[in-house]
């Protein structure tokens, strides 16, 4: 489980990747537009919006299986191994609770969003529910690997 886990999150990362990048070519590209044609690009702002939410939750999966969230450690590298490993499990569990709370919700309005085939509104309209689709996903695959973590954790009495 964990293997598929790893795989689809990196998979994931990727995805939010070329979301970034997708972004950053849109973005320029309404600037050039904007400046030296004066002509907008149309819909900018709604494609970088739905783009956004690729870029940030397909990632979590990835950056929560490598440790990479951004640790504030200023009061607990002060603390005991024990008051350490109660606060790391303690912010594991809280983790994991978020992540499946955030995959809950996210699947609910995802397929209420598929079920009225839902686009945004705007000149060019274009369909909003892969974007809440990709939430519910990037969700679902940080809850599965955090509480990965977890049991991991536990096994193995990490701190």
């Amino acid at each position: 489980m964990s293997e598929v886990v790893k795989r689809l999150g990196e998979l994931g990362s990727w995805l939010a990747g070329a979301s970034l990048l997708a972004m950053m070519l849109i973005g320029a590209a309404d600037i050039i537009g904007t400046k030296f044609f004066h002509r907008p690009l149309p819909a900018a702002l709604e494609a970088t919006e739905v783009l956004m939410v690729f870029g940030a939750f397909l990632g979590l999966a990835y950056t929560q299986a490598n440790r990479q969230h951004i640790v504030v450690d200023l009061l607990t590298t002060r603390l005991g191994a024990a008051a350490q490993r109660a606060l790391h499990r303690m912010g594991q569990l809280l983790t994991f609770g978020a992540f499946l709370l955030i995959a809950w919700q996210g699947w609910v309005l995802g397929l209420a969003s598929v079920e009225i085939r839902e686009y945004a509104p705007g000149l060019l309209q274009f369909p909003i529910y892969p974007a809440k689709l990709a939430l519910a996903v990037g969700a679902t695959l940080g809850a599965f690997q955090s509480g990965l973590d977890v049991i991991t954790s536990v096994r193995r009495r990490d701190p």
